[in-house]
């Protein structure tokens, strides 16, 4: 669980999930970019969660889906994922937001876009690229 992630993470570690889905083409194109991110343009550590959303897009699609209701947990509470990819800022081990920040709009466009939105996504939250 989230909780459990965050308990064996440094302290200040900032924490981010990645919501994608292995047949979803935009998700196909965005996750080798922002992987290459987090693996070699980090001067700080950062942890990335991948959370698969679903196993088909019928089962995304699904209006009764868990992901497209307000998503509660222990510490936070984050907007219904509604497009995927989407990248979200939780805070960090110890500090997690209560409102965590949300970058959803990486469908549809091309990957060097998609590497400038993430950079500028991730400078903003603290990490040092």
């Amino acid at each position: 669980t989230l909780s459990h992630h965050r308990k064996a993470l440094p302290r200040d570690m900032p924490m981010f999930i990645l919501f994608t889905a292995p047949w979803c083409p935009d998700c196909v194109s965005a996750l080798p970019v922002i992987n290459d991110i987090f693996a070699t343009e980090l001067r700080s550590d950062a942890s990335l969660l991948r959370c698969i959303v679903g196993k088909t897009r019928e089962e995304w699609k699904d209006p009764q889906h868990p992901l497209r209701s307000d998503l509660r947990g222990e510490h936070t509470k984050v907007t219904a994922i509604t497009a995927i990819p989407t990248l979200v800022f939780l805070g960090t081990a110890s500090s997690p937001l209560t409102q965590p920040k949300v970058l959803s709009s990486l469908e549809k466009i091309d990957p060097e876009e998609i590497r400038s939105k993430v950079q500028s996504f991730l400078k903003e939250h603290g990490c040092q690229l």
